[in-house]
């Protein structure tokens, strides 16, 4: 997906015309997926150092993007940073549901400033950044384990 898409995304949501102007889009937008990144955690990137130095994790070899380890020599990251310069047809690093929560979480940013008054309009494009949301974090579960759980209910 390119940011021009996402940004067409973002106006349908709002149902606003896309010459609105609609403040500091660019930031918005990075701010949103740095925040679906961090839960969502979509991206994963490898690095020929190993994060781990005697069995502990050794900052001092984290990239800036670095989120939390993956495993030895890979790790979750954050998106590139979007700013002012950064073009509409630059692709993204993410696309699905992860993009649908960076157009949620934008939109409901905005919404305050192009809807100031419309509060059911807000909750409304909150409930759906929530939904996706939930998804994708369900989506990044594995499985939990039995160990709170036993034959006779829960363990103490």
């Amino acid at each position: 997906m390119k940011l021009g898409q996402l940004k067409n995304k973002i106006y349908a949501i709002l149902g606003i015309d896309k010459d609105a102007d609609a403040g500091d889009l660019n930031y918005i937008i990075d701010s949103a997926q740095r925040k679906a990144a961090i839960l969502g955690k979509f991206i994963i990137k490898t690095t020929e150092r190993s994060f781990y130095k005697n069995g502990e994790l050794d900052v001092s070899v984290l990239p800036d993007d670095f989120i939390c380890a993956a495993g030895d020599k890979s790790y979750y990251a954050l998106p590139k940073q979007i700013t002012e310069k950064t073009s509409d047809e630059d692709e993204l690093e993410y696309d699905g549901i992860a993009a649908d929560i960076t157009a949620y979480g934008a939109a409901m940013e905005l919404c305050g400033r192009v809807y100031p008054s419309d509060i059911g309009k807000y909750m409304r494009i909150a409930t759906e950044y929530d939904e996706r949301v939930s998804a994708l974090c369900a989506q990044t579960l594995r499985t939990v384990g039995n160990g709170m759980f036993g034959k006779r209910g829960i363990r103490r």
